[in-house]
């Protein structure tokens, strides 16, 4: 059974809260993500190990600050459901930190690849800080993306 969160910003995402979860990650959550945290959200059992691993080995999570525009890059071509489910893990628990995030993975995929790129583009234009998702360095799309916010000076994060 799931319900929505008390925090504000949650709420308006519209993001289910998972009791279980919530017992199971307290630690984590407070000790990673600040007291911002309230809960994990991702309640399929197979993402389960996958929430606990980013947590753990992603310490730049706790540098994120509250307010910070933040633009995930990733990849997506050839992958299944284009890599969606770790894009939105990934906005969740940068949300979780109270920022504000822009993916690509919420743009319309009925899209040319040239029109999701240059959208992509723009997000980075528009964002101050990145983060790069696992395998980034395998897709073009990503790797333009980063040097365009390397060349722009932005703070970029790596997920391990």
């Amino acid at each position: 059974m799931t319900t929505t969160t008390g925090i504000s910003r949650l709420v308006e995402a519209e993001l289910p809260v998972c009791g279980e979860h919530m017992a199971r990650y307290r630690g984590s959550l407070l000790a990673v993500l600040g007291p911002t945290a309230d809960t994990c959200v991702h309640c399929s059992r197979d993402w389960d190990w996958r929430w606990r691993r980013l947590l753990a080995r992603n310490g730049w999570l706790g540098r994120v600050r509250e307010d910070d525009l933040i633009y995930i890059s990733g990849p997506m071509s050839g992958m299944a459901d284009l890599n969606r489910p770790a894009f939105r893990m990934m906005e969740h628990a940068l949300k979780l930190r109270g920022a504000k995030v822009l993916s690509p993975a919420g743009a319309d995929q009925a899209l040319t690849y040239e029109l999701l790129l240059k959208q992509g583009l723009a997000m980075v234009l528009e964002s101050k800080t990145m983060v790069m998702l696992k395998n980034w360095e395998q897709s073009n799309g990503a790797v333009a993306e980063f040097t365009l916010g390397q060349l722009l000076g932005h703070k970029i994060f790596k997920e391990i």
